[in-house]
C-alpha cells in the first residue's frame, strides 16, 4: 500500500509543476530562453534544452527538447509558440519522471472491449504513469 501512497503523492507533485508551467514557461518560450546540446539521457539525440538547469529538471524533455517531437514541429510551425505548448501541455513536467522513477514500483496495465489503460510506474523505466485511452 505504501507504493500506491507514494505514486498519489508523485501525481499531486506532478499535478502542480504543471499548473505552474502552465504561466512559468510563457516568459521563457516567448523570449526563446533555451540552447541546444546532447540529451544527458539519449546521447545521439541533440535537443533544445530550458537556460535555466532547474526549469528544465522539471518543464524540459530529455527524449524530444522543448520544441517537440518531429510530429509536433510539422503541427506547429511557430517555434516559441511550440515551445509552450509542448513544454507546458503536451508534456508538462515530463523531467520529473527522471526524478521520480521507480523501477519494481507498484504497477497495473488494464483494457476492455472499449478502454485500455495503465496506472502506476512502468516496469523497466520505472517512469510514474496514470493513462486510458480507447482500445482501437
Amino acid at each position: 500500500m505504501k507504493g500506491w501512497a507514494w505514486f498519489v503523492v508523485v501525481e499531486l507533485i506532478c499535478f502542480i509543476a504543471m499548473v505552474v508551467g502552465w504561466f512559468l514557461l510563457i516568459p521563457f518560450a516567448a523570449g526563446r530562453r533555451w540552447y541546444w546540446r546532447c540529451s544527458e539521457h539519449y546521447p545521439l539525440r541533440i535537443i533544445a534544452v530550458w537556460n535555466w538547469n532547474w526549469v528544465d529538471k522539471v518543464w524540459g524533455n530529455s527524449e524530444d527538447g522543448v520544441t517537440g517531437a518531429e510530429f509536433y514541429v510539422k503541427r506547429i510551425g511557430n517555434e516559441r509558440w511550440r515551445a509552450y505548448c509542448w513544454s507546458a501541455w503536451r508534456n508538462s513536467s515530463n523531467n520529473l519522471r527522471w526524478v521520480f522513477a521507480w523501477p519494481g514500483g507498484p504497477y497495473v496495465k488494464w483494457q476492455n472491449a472499449i478502454w485500455k489503460g495503465h496506472i502506476g510506474f512502468k516496469p523497466m523505466e520505472g517512469w510514474p504513469v496514470l493513462s486510458a485511452n480507447l482500445n482501437k
